[in-house]
């Protein structure tokens, strides 16, 4: 069975040392999720919410991809359907995010 293993670390305000303390003390790991602030962080993707907004942005310069899934919810904010996301990370390492949508109920 293949594994994965998935580093998360949340809110280091701009401590960017410690967070490249917990990079060192964990790695080696496939993947690394940065919730709250990314002042600093290093990443590969950053998952983002609360504005109701579906986008996907890739960062030209530092190959970031940043994605906000958008709303299941209160489609008036964005839509008449409801969004979410799909990422999928090739073997190679190759990041696809999609957003997706469904019918409002």
């Amino acid at each position: 069975m293949n594994m994965s293993k998935i580093l998360v670390i949340s809110d280091s305000h701009g401590y960017s040392n410690l967070a490249r303390k917990v990079i060192e003390k964990e790695y080696p790991f496939d993947f690394l999720v940065h919730c709250g602030d990314v002042q600093g962080a290093i990443a590969d993707i950053v998952l983002f919410g609360h504005t109701h907004y579906a986008e996907i942005i890739k960062d030209k310069e530092t190959g970031i991809v940043l994605v906000n899934p958008g709303t299941i919810c209160y489609q008036q904010f964005s839509s008449d359907k409801a969004t979410y996301a799909v990422i999928t990370v090739t073997d190679d390492y190759e990041i696809i995010p999609e957003i997706k949508e469904i019918e409002a109920l």
